[in-house]
């Protein structure tokens, strides 16, 4: 009986004309990433904090207060996404990091003092939303 009512109120739908309203509100916000191409970034992942300077096509990321930094070349997709390939020197130094790794961030969002970023790898299916703070 439940599947016929079913059957009976979409064919009645499927015959009525439907009018959907146009909302109204605030027109989107286009998000403006411009600033992040260049300067001196702070983020902080499980509770450690990271200073990452964008000069051109390079990034070098000091993580907790290291004095030896991690240095990506940067490829730009879009405006708000970046893609951060380690030189060789950098897998040299810092050894953790997988060889043939790529870093993925994209910008999603922009809050009153810092940007909302997804960082992926190549190598896991792991997402991390951050926090990124412009200083400089």
């Amino acid at each position: 009986m439940a599947l016929l009512f079913v059957m009976g109120e979409a064919a009645h739908a499927q015959s009525k004309k439907m009018v959907i309203p146009k909302l109204k509100g605030p027109e989107p916000i286009v998000l403006d990433c411009k600033p992040l191409k260049q300067g001196t970034f702070k983020t902080t992942l499980d509770g450690k904090v990271t200073i990452m300077k964008r000069e051109g096509n390079i990034e070098t990321d000091y993580l907790d207060g290291s004095k030896v930094p991690a240095v990506y070349t940067i490829k730009w997709k879009n405006d708000c996404t970046l893609v951060l390939t380690p030189t060789p020197e950098t897998y040299k130094t810092h050894p953790e990091i997988r060889k043939g790794a790529v870093f993925t961030m994209e910008t999603f969002m922009k809050n009153t003092s810092s940007y909302t970023q997804v960082v992926s790898a190549n190598y896991t299916a792991a997402k991390y939303n951050i926090e990124v703070y412009k200083i400089k």
